[in-house]
């Protein structure tokens, strides 16, 4: 990656104005490119939300009625949390563990009256892809994985095993 440093010192050596202008700017792009594609509260608010299917106790695929009959399919995940892992290489008590969270999540909002999700945040409008908080009458869903030992804060040393076998 190029320094701001040797840019201007190559803008320097560029003899025409234009040039030079056009070697900063495209600095300046490439630059903040990394912060450009981070992503944005897409839609702001409390939105309604059917879950269609639960994928992982933090992901699930869901439709949500983000304007006035018009409604949107989002896959959408849980911020700061990490959950147990169900992969064939996990060891067998994660697995269980994994399995036991996803339950939890699918009962958590079969057995609501109603859900919804928070500030819809997106890299882009395009995609399916968002994250959100998702809340039913007993609160976040964030929260109960959390109370019930079925995630963790993110940060949390990915090395630190969730169960003993």
């Amino acid at each position: 990656m190029l320094k701001l440093s040797s840019v201007i010192s190559l803008a320097r050596r560029v003899g025409n104005r234009s040039a030079r202008c056009a070697l900063v700017a495209t600095f300046a792009l490439t630059a903040a490119a990394p912060a450009l594609a981070a992503s944005f509260v897409a839609y702001p608010g409390i939105y309604p939300i059917a879950v269609i299917e639960v994928r992982d106790a933090k992901t699930f695929y869901v439709n949500a009625a983000v304007w006035p009959g018009f409604e949107r399919n989002f896959v959408i995940t849980q911020p700061g949390i990490d959950i147990p892992s169900d992969a064939i290489r996990a060891p067998a008590c994660e697995q269980k563990l994994a399995a036991e969270a996803k339950a939890f999540t699918e009962a958590f909002f079969k057995g609501a009256d109603s859900s919804e999700v928070h500030n819809i945040e997106m890299a882009d409008t395009a995609s399916e892809n968002a994250v959100a908080v998702a809340y039913t009458e007993q609160g976040s869903l964030v929260d109960a994985l959390l109370a019930k030992g079925y995630a963790r804060k993110s940060g949390t040393d990915p090395a630190a095993p969730w169960c003993s076998e």
